[in-house]
């Protein structure tokens, strides 16, 4: 992807999104404050050890689809670009697929990439 950007003289926006884990039990109904940060903290980091300077780095909480659909249209994004894991046609009924979410959602060009295992 990065080369095809340099290619292209387009710019890279990475989007790395965190979920909350469920709340378990009665007693953990809620996340404090600073739990809620360090989740951040600890996505936004990831993002500073894997962006290149001149890379645009987004961290959004919520779903990974909706959080690539969303911030592609915020930067007005030409083209997304993500990997694929390719996993077997089980794992994605019973997981659900993130790039098969962005596929259906996303109006703009998208390119996958294999990760090939």
């Amino acid at each position: 992807g990065r080369a095809l950007a340099r290619y292209l003289s387009a710019d890279v926006v990475l989007v790395s999104a965190y979920r909350l884990p469920p709340p378990v039990g009665v007693e953990f109904s809620y996340y404090s404050p600073s739990m809620l940060d360090s989740f951040k903290a600890a996505t936004e980091e990831y993002l500073q050890k894997v962006a290149l300077p001149g890379e645009q780095a987004y961290t959004v909480q919520g779903p990974a689809a909706s959080a690539i659909t969303e911030t592609a249209a915020q930067v007005d994004s030409g083209l997304v670009v993500m990997a694929s894991s390719g996993k077997g046609l089980a794992e994605r009924i019973a997981l659900g697929s993130t790039t098969g979410r962005v596929m259906h959602s996303l109006h703009r060009p998208l390119l996958i990439i294999p990760t090939g295992d």
